[in-house]
């Protein structure tokens, strides 16, 4: 009996481990620059990029798309963080949602 719920076991610990290792991320940049990325949420309401857009674009282009989205989420915009991801011509990560 043991034998048989040792597997079992042993994949409800790997899967746990892998979802706790996303939960919890944070922004690897330093929330001071990401006030260059504050004006293109502004400019992205009236779906204008002004020059802030290449900086912010350029920041972000540093970083993976999970991590770019939480660090935009850090900013809490009053759009949608994709919005970004569209004019930096880069891919919102699937099932993500800022809080």
């Amino acid at each position: 009996m043991a034998s048989k719920i040792a597997p079992l076991l042993a994949m409800s610990l790997l899967l746990f481990a892998v979802a706790a290792h996303g939960a919890g991320r944070s922004c690897p940049i330093d929330a001071l620059k990401l006030g260059v990325c504050a004006g293109v949420l502004d400019g992205l309401v009236s779906v204008k990029i002004g020059a802030g857009g290449d900086d912010c674009c350029s920041l972000l282009g540093t970083l993976a798309d999970l991590d770019a989205a939480v660090c935009l989420c850090t900013l809490k915009p009053p759009i949608d963080v994709s919005l970004v991801f569209n004019a930096c011509r880069r891919s919102y990560p699937s099932g993500f949602t800022c809080y």
